[in-house]
């Protein structure tokens, strides 16, 4: 083992951070007593060979998946460039979108701007449309002169109505007699 890459174990047992740890000679569970000065307990194991590595190996498949796996390798990178690529124009049509809704904001700005006037115009107009109906009911209605007109054509009728009803009296009177 190289001195760069020795383990600190008086430290690692007294940093109480790490309850296992393993080396290239087998793993190692630290425990600490419950009493008096806590002592770590290392229980040390070895590791034994890996059992698959002992048979034979079938060199025919491991270039057979060797050459699948560069094949993935190949096609991984041509979906990362074309992620990357993706990625651009993404951020390009973010970009366009972006400033596509800024200038709709400002042309509703704009729009708002141009129908105020609109708005007032038309509100105007039909208060003025209002008013014209107003003038034209108060033209037709008749004026105090053609009234007193009217008046007088009905009090004339009545007069007359009243003369006639007493001449009839009066002859009709002289006959009962």
């Amino acid at each position: 083992m190289d001195a760069a890459r020795q383990l600190n174990t008086p430290e690692i047992e007294s940093s109480r951070q790490i309850s296992r740890y393993y080396t290239p000679s087998g793993s190692n569970s630290i425990k600490y007593s419950s009493y008096g000065a806590r002592v770590a307990i290392v229980d040390q194991r070895g590791l034994d060979r890996a059992k698959v590595f002992t048979s034979t190996i079938d060199q025919q498949a491991v270039d057979r998946f060797t050459a699948e796996l560069r094949q993935v390798m190949v096609e991984k990178q041509d979906w990362s460039r074309k992620a990357a690529e993706n990625a651009e124009l993404d951020k390009e049509y973010h970009d366009q979108v972006e400033e596509l809704e800024r200038e709709k904001a400002m042309l509703a700005e704009e729009r708002d701007a141009l129908q105020l006037p609109l708005k007032r115009w038309l509100t105007a107009n039909t208060k003025l449309d209002a008013k014209r109906e107003s003038l034209r009911r108060e033209k037709e209605k008749p004026t105090a002169e053609a009234k007193a007109a009217q008046l007088r054509d009905k009090l004339a009728k009545v007069a007359d109505k009243g003369v006639r009803l007493a001449l009839q009296h009066q002859v009709s009177s002289r006959s009962s007699f």
